[in-house]
C-alpha cells in the first residue's frame, strides 16, 4: 500500500509539474457549436477546422484569445462588457471572413451598418491573420467607446476597414502595423469624436476625419483611386463621403451627438508618408465647410507628402468659396440640385486655426517636412519654431564694401550722442535668405533663431547687438543679441539683411562736471554726518 501511495503521489506530482510548466492548453474547436461554447467561457480558443456560423452574430462577453491556426472562420462577432478579443494565427493563412449581408429585416434591426467584428464598450486586438468583408460591408466597427488595435495582418472591406458612427458613441483606433485596404472610399472613417493613433502600417484608401484627437507618427497612407465623390456635390453630406485626398478632415459639417464630447479636432502629424495618385486630391486636405462652428488645430511636420494633382498642393485648407459655391440672396449656399446630396444649407461658420505656414504651395513635387529644422551655411545657423521643407536652401550673402561703408556711416551717426556706447564697430553685414530652386522663399511672421560667427579678435566686446537693414539701406531695427560659443545669437520674425555690431561701456570721465558735483555733494554730506555723530557722543558722555 505504501508503495502504491508513493507511485500515486509521484504520478500526481508529474501531472502537476507538466500543468504548471506548460499551462492549460487552448480549447480546440471544429464546428459552430464548439466554437460558441468555447467563446462563451473565454480563455484561449483555437480553430482546428474551417468553420462557418449561422447569420446570428456571436456576442463575446469574456476575455478571449482566438487563434485562427491557419484556418478560416466565417462569422460575425461583437465584443461587449469591457472585455478584450485578441485575434491571431499561429499558422500562416488564418482568416476571419464576414458572413454575407443576407439578413432579414428582423435580424438587422439593431445593425445600422453591417460589419465583420465590432467592439461595443470593449477592445479588439489583431496581431496576425486576415479579416475581410464583402463589397457591401465594413470591416471593424467601434461603438460606445470601443477600441480596435491593429498590429498586423492584411485586412480588406468594401467600405471602411475601420469605422464608427457619431450616433453610436466615441471610438478609438490604434494602427501599429498591418495593411488596411478598402474598395470604396476611405480605409478609416471617423464620423464622431475619436482617438486615432498611427505608428506603422499601410492604409490604402485614405483617412476621413471629422473631429477628435489624431496622432500620426508613421505609416503609409495612400488615397483612393476609384469611385471618388466630388467635394462640390457632397459639401454638407453627413455620411461617408469618398474624397480623393490621402487624409481629409470633413470639418464644419455637424456637431457631435455624444454626451460630454465636442466637435473639436486636434490633428498632429509628425511622420508618415501621404500619397495621392488619382490626379485630384491633396496629401492632406482640411475642408472647412462652415455649416457649424468648429475648432480645428492642425500641425504637420516630419511627413512626406506627394501628389500628382495639378490643381492641388501638398496641404490645402478648402472652404465653400474654394469649391466654387457662392451665396444667393437668401444667404444659402447652392449647388446643382441634380447632383448635390446636401441641398441648400446655411453657413454659420467661424473658421478654425491652422499651423500650415510651413507647408509648400507647389504641386507635383515630393516634400519632406521636419519639425524645428535647422539649416546652416558658411557657419551661419538658422532655426525655426515652425517646420520648413528640407528642399529649402539657406543662402548667406555678404554685402558689398560700399554697402558696409554706408551702413557704418549711418550707424556712427545714430550712436554719436549715446554716452553709453564706446568703440562701436560693425562686425559683419549679410543678407540672409531661403531659396527653393532659384526663387526666394518669403520667411515672414515666424520665430527664427539665427547664429552668426564672430572672428576671434572681435569677441572681446562687452556688448553685442544686431541691426536690421531694410531694402533702402536704412537701419530699421536694433535687436538684442548675445555672444555664445563664438557666435552672436538673436531672434527675429523674418529673414532680411542683418548686421552684427559690438561696443563697450565707456569708462568714467573725471572731467565730467556732473560727476564732480555729485561726488562733492556726497563727500560734504559724509563729513557733516561724521561731525554730528562726534558732537552727540561728547554731549552724551
Amino acid at each position: 500500500m505504501k508503495i502504491m501511495k508513493k507511485i500515486s503521489l509521484f504520478i500526481f506530482a508529474l501531472i502537476s509539474m507538466f500543468a504548471f510548466t506548460f499551462g492549460v492548453s487552448a480549447l480546440d474547436v471544429n464546428d459552430e457549436a464548439s466554437l460558441r461554447e468555447a467563446l462563451s467561457k473565454g480563455g484561449d480558443v483555437k480553430l482546428t477546422e474551417n468553420i462557418t456560423t449561422s447569420t446570428k452574430r456571436i456576442i463575446i462577453d469574456k476575455d478571449v484569445n482566438l487563434d485562427l491556426n491557419g484556418k478560416t472562420l466565417t462569422s460575425l462577432i461583437d465584443v461587449t462588457s469591457n472585455k478584450t478579443l485578441t485575434i491571431s494565427s499561429s499558422v500562416e493563412g488564418g482568416k476571419f471572413v464576414a458572413l454575407a449581408n443576407e439578413y432579414s429585416d428582423e435580424e438587422k434591426k439593431d445593425v445600422e451598418t453591417v460589419y465583420a467584428v465590432g467592439a461595443d464598450n470593449a477592445k479588439v486586438i489583431v496581431n496576425s491573420g486576415d479579416v475581410s468583408s464583402n463589397d457591401k460591408q465594413y470591416g471593424f466597427y467601434a461603438l460606445n467607446g470601443g477600441t480596435i488595435t491593429i498590429n498586423g495582418g492584411n485586412h480588406t472591406a468594401g467600405y471602411a476597414v475601420l469605422s464608427g458612427n457619431n450616433t453610436t458613441g466615441a471610438m478609438s483606433f490604434v494602427i501599429n502595423g498591418g495593411t488596411l485596404t478598402t474598395k470604396y472610399g476611405p480605409a478609416i472613417y471617423m464620423a464622431g469624436p475619436i482617438d486615432l493613433t498611427i505608428t506603422k502600417g499601410t492604409i490604402n484608401g485614405g483617412i476621413s476625419l471629422r473631429m477628435g484627437i489624431v496622432n500620426i507618427s508613421g505609416g503609409v497612407i495612400n488615397a483612393a483611386t476609384t469611385s471618388l465623390d466630388s467635394p462640390k456635390e457632397y459639401f454638407f453630406y453627413s455620411g461617408n463621403a469618398w474624397f480623393a485626398d490621402a487624409l481629409y478632415v470633413y470639418g464644419g459639417t455637424y456637431t457631435t451627438d455624444i454626451k460630454g464630447q465636442t466637435n473639436k479636432l486636434e490633428l498632429n502629424i509628425t511622420g508618415g508618408t501621404f500619397n495621392v495618385a488619382n490626379g485630384q486630391g491633396s496629401p492632406i486636405a482640411i475642408y472647412d465647410l462652415g455649416k457649424v462652428e468648429q475648432v480645428m488645430n492642425v500641425k504637420v511636420s516630419g511627413a512626406k507628402l506627394t501628389t500628382d494633382a495639378t490643381t492641388r498642393t501638398s496641404f490645402d485648407v478648402i472652404n465653400l468659396k474654394d469649391l466654387g459655391l457662392v451665396k444667393d440672396a437668401s444667404e444659402t449656399y447652392t449647388c446643382d440640385k441634380t447632383k448635390c446630396n446636401a441641398g441648400n444649407q446655411t453657413s454659420t461658420s467661424t473658421y478654425g486655426v491652422y499651423s500650415n505656414k510651413h507647408i509648400l504651395t507647389t504641386s507635383n513635387e515630393t516634400y519632406t517636412l521636419k519639425p524645428n529644422v535647422k539649416a546652416e551655411t558658411d557657419g551661419v545657423k538658422f532655426e525655426s519654431d515652425d517646420a520648413f521643407s528640407t528642399e529649402y536652401t539657406l543662402v548667406v550673402a555678404p554685402k558689398t564694401e560700399k554697402e558696409v561703408k554706408d551702413v557704418t556711416t549711418k550707424l556712427t551717426e545714430a550712436y554719436k550722442d549715446n554716452k553709453k556706447v564706446a568703440g562701436l564697430k560693425l562686425i559683419s553685414l549679410h543678407e540672409i535668405s531661403m531659396y527653393l530652386d532659384n526663387e526666394v522663399v518669403p520667411m515672414e511672421n515666424g520665430k527664427y533663431t539665427i547664429s552668426i560667427p564672430v572672428a576671434k579678435d572681435l569677441r572681446n566686446f562687452k556688448n553685442y547687438k544686431v541691426i536690421y537693414v531694410n531694402e533702402a539701406g536704412e537701419i530699421q531695427e536694433t535687436i538684442d543679441a548675445k555672444l555664445v560659443d563664438g557666435k552672436v545669437v538673436f531672434t527675429t520674425t523674418h529673414l532680411s539683411t542683418y548686421g552684427v555690431i559690438g561696443y563697450n561701456n565707456p569708462t568714467m570721465n573725471p572731467e565730467t562736471s556732473d560727476n564732480i558735483v555729485t561726488y562733492a555733494v556726497i563727500l560734504c554730506a559724509s563729513i557733516f554726518a561724521l561731525g554730528s555723530a562726534v558732537t552727540l557722543r561728547k554731549r552724551y558722555n
